[in-house]
């Protein structure tokens, strides 16, 4: 049996690494900031999965709240 932990891992950085390439390949930038947002928010799900709660929600809250507002 697979351990969560290691489904969660491959999950998250599945998405992390689509959403990245995703944000390479938009030609639109707007569409792009988005995709970013769904790489941190990938990236956040690792640190949780690692046990680093405090870091995920900083992931969160100074670069999704507050760099991507400022690109925008």
């Amino acid at each position: 049996m697979i351990p969560l932990d290691a489904v969660l891992f491959y999950v998250f950085g599945a998405a992390a690494v689509a959403s990245s390439l995703a944000v390479v390949t938009q030609r639109n930038p707007m569409h792009s900031v988005l995709w970013l947002i769904g790489s941190f928010v990938a990236l956040a799900g690792l640190y949780i999965n690692l046990d680093s709660p405090f870091t995920a929600v900083t992931q969160i809250i100074v670069y999704a709240g507050a760099i991507m507002v400022l690109f925008l």
